[in-house]
């Protein structure tokens, strides 16, 4: 069998302990044991393993594996394959080794294989457990550069631009954040032109680079040009008025340092910042009744809305296909070529239909069956749910214990790995009953809140369906074409149109084509 052998280390100071020198002495090892033939080796040194773009090398890996180099790839652990957060990133991951059929193998583990739906969920929960230990790591990151900037010790290799880490001669661990004066002259250029002036970030960014000023060069880079994002968090940062606020996600911490520009000036720059907000903003009527409804007969993508812009010839709004702005994220060859549609002449014909199917009694009655439409009929599923949630914590504790136990030594890797496996079998089952349960449940009381919606609705517009203003239209056609339901209005490319609601509209429709007055 062809393996590829993956080594990383996360750090510098795991790569001054040659870690990866260990990892790429112990693998191949293995694979000899074993009779695997090693087709290539990759290594990322002092890489973090929370994403893929800063992996190179493991880039290079998923390459390989898409052109079924190898069958197998190689790791001292699970956890040097990813250690996102993110649960979506490594599910990604582990999808394309399972596409291109590649197996992975630890010396611990043995070879796993992803089509093994066993050997998925063991991954599966493995992975899960790296993810927790990298939050636990981080946890205690923070912690540590929090004491850190208590004690006035540098938390931060960057400095603030405007600002030097200016180490105290008394104590070679403390320090104090000192002006940079040439970066200071540009930070009071930058609030004079916006508090002064009334300048725009934009206006104020070229301003700077037609003066010649550039950003402060980063490690290995040359100086930058100045961007309107970059003056922007300038002008709203605290820092520069005396107040350095830090881990602003969790239990901010405020370092004080010497001002830059005085509160007065911070005050009228955040001032002016607002203002020309408010006088920027192009506000317009948001009424369209097909909003997040309308669909593209063609490519079946969503319809976004042209708004009327002041100064233009236009003085129509229009139904869009989406595919035009986004065919390549949606892996069209190109925009599918639907035409526009007027939104006045949609709505008001969609409007005009429901009212139609909304006065005939006989089809409410047969919406409100639907609340009496359930295949599990005599089933308690609520119980059902409840009793299979409290066996999934019962589950979730034993997962920890079994963990517990192995970093205690207490059971082998062999003995972890099956008492995991088989709460991974019965906890697959049960978020099957729970799957199940909750479906059941949702679409019962999906149905009932409907009909009943639907009967509260047309108690109070049978008379006056013709005159409802624009937010009692808008609720009775989210309630018949519910997104949830799979609902919505299609339009064609002849100008054609199909509405696909919970009500059986299709018995009252009539052709519809908005081809000769749609441009």
């Amino acid at each position: 069998m062809r393996v590829a052998i993956y080594a990383r280390v996360s750090t510098d100071r795991q790569r001054e302990r040659h870690t990866i020198a260990s990892q790429l002495r112990e693998l191949p090892e293995h694979a000899k044991r074993q009779g695997w033939e090693i087709v290539a080796t990759y290594k990322d040194d002092g890489l973090s393993g929370e994403t893929v773009e800063g992996r190179p090398a493991f880039q290079q890996l998923l390459e390989a594996a898409a052109r079924r180099e190898f069958d197998a790839l190689l790791v001292i652990d699970l956890d040097r394959i990813t250690r996102s957060k993110r649960s979506a990133e490594g599910a990604l991951i582990y999808d394309h080794f399972r596409e291109h059929e590649v197996k992975l193998a630890t010396p611990s583990q043995g070879l796993i294989d992803l089509a093994d739906e066993d050997q998925d969920l063991l991954a599966g929960i493995k992975r899960e457990l790296a993810k927790w230990e990298k939050r636990k790591i981080l946890s205690r990151m923070m912690r540590g550069k929090r004491e850190a900037a208590k004690q006035g010790r540098r938390f931060s290799c960057q400095d603030p631009y405007g600002y030097r880490w200016i180490i105290r001669p008394d104590h070679p661990n403390r320090g104090t954040y000192e002006i940079e004066e040439l970066e200071a002259q540009t930070i009071r250029t930058i609030y004079d032109l916006s508090a002064d002036e009334g300048l725009g970030r934009s206006m104020i960014a070229w301003r700077l680079n037609t003066q010649g000023l550039v950003t402060r060069p980063r490690a290995g880079k040359k100086p930058g040009r100045w961007a309107s994002s970059t003056v922007g968090k300038i002008l709203k940062s605290t820092t520069y008025k005396g107040d350095f606020r830090v881990f602003k996600k969790a239990d901010q911490l405020v370092i004080p340092v010497p001002p830059i520009v005085t509160p007065d000036v911070w005050d009228r720059a955040q001032v002016a910042l607002s203002d020309r907000k408010i006088e920027t903003k192009w506000k317009h009527d948001r009424q369209y009744l097909l909003s997040g409804i309308a669909r593209c007969g063609v490519c079946g993508a969503g319809m976004w809305i042209v708004n009327v812009r002041p100064g233009t010839t236009s003085h129509f709004a229009y139904y869009r296909c989406n595919s035009s702005n986004q065919w390549r994220r949606m892996g069209l060859k190109g925009p599918c070529g639907n035409r526009h549609h007027r939104v006045d002449q949609v709505d008001e014909l969609v409007w005009r239909k429901l009212i139609q199917v909304l006065r005939d009694p006989e089809l409410l009655a047969q919406a409100c069956r639907l609340q009496h439409e359930d295949s599990g009929a005599g089933v308690d599923w609520a119980a059902q749910l409840n009793s299979s949630r409290q066996k999934l914590q019962e589950l979730d504790r034993l997962v920890q214990e079994v963990s517990q136990r192995r970093r205690r030594n207490l059971i082998t890797e062999p003995q972890c790995d099956h008492e995991l496996g088989e709460i991974a079998r019965e906890r697959k089952l049960l978020q099957r009953n729970v799957r199940v349960a909750e479906q059941q449940l949702a679409g019962k009381k999906a149905r009932e809140d409907r009909v009943q919606e639907i009967e509260i609705q047309m108690a109070e517009l049978t008379n006056s369906l013709s005159q409802a203003a624009f937010e009692r239209r808008r609720e009775i056609v989210k309630l018949v074409f519910p997104r949830d339901h799979g609902c919505a209005v299609v339009l064609g490319l002849q100008g054609d149109m199909e509405a696909r609601g919970i009500l059986p509209l299709r018995d009252h429709e009539v052709p519809i084509n908005l081809a000769a007055n749609n441009r």
